[in-house]
């Protein structure tokens, strides 16, 4: 069940690479999905991808607020997913899911969009133990794929998709996009 949750997973983040008719150092472009939203979608595009269960602000943010599907099930998995939006533009999406699928999934999304980086790091508190957190980024064009998972939350993982802030992409800021 775990395999196909992230074959599903995989499946839902689609990575095209488009040839265009312009000079030589513009010859491709990336366009990322995850779960059918695109950074720079505006919100009715994205609610006809399904349709978000509420919408929340984000305050003391003008302009910034995010969709909320609880209950999006694959595989009898559930993932919840949070669409951001600034200027009703998206500039994030997150799904949050099951934190025992992070290596499976970090696997696969290798296969699919390259190496990327692992920038996991392990912390030994002044009180013993040790706290692994695993991030592993994919950076493209104008936006990032980010997994993160921790060994000290058990109650999910994300993978993000995100537009870069230093990348002139719709994004709320660097505080914002992180």
């Amino acid at each position: 069940m775990k395999r196909k949750l992230c074959g599903l997973l995989v499946a839902g983040l689609v990575l095209m690479l488009l040839p265009e008719h312009a000079p030589a150092e513009e010859l491709a472009q990336f366009n990322l999905s995850l779960f059918g939203y695109r950074i720079g979608m505006s919100f009715d595009e994205a609610s006809a991808v399904r349709p978000f269960a509420r919408i929340e602000d984000r305050p003391g943010q003008k302009g910034e607020y995010c969709g909320i599907i609880d209950d999006l099930w694959i595989d009898d998995v559930e993932i919840r997913l949070q669409v951001w939006f600034v200027d009703d533009r998206i500039y994030k999406v997150v799904g949050k899911f099951s934190p025992a699928l992070v290596e499976d999934l970090v696997s696969r999304l290798r296969s699919v969009l390259g190496k990327g980086d692992d920038e996991s790091i392990l912390l030994q508190p002044p009180d013993g133990g040790q706290i692994s957190n695993r991030v592993q980024k994919w950076r493209f064009p104008g936006m990032w794929v980010v997994l993160i998972g921790s060994s000290v939350n058990t109650r999910f993982a994300t993978l993000s998709l995100v537009a870069r802030p230093d990348a002139g992409t719709i994004s709320p800021g660097e505080e914002g996009a992180s």
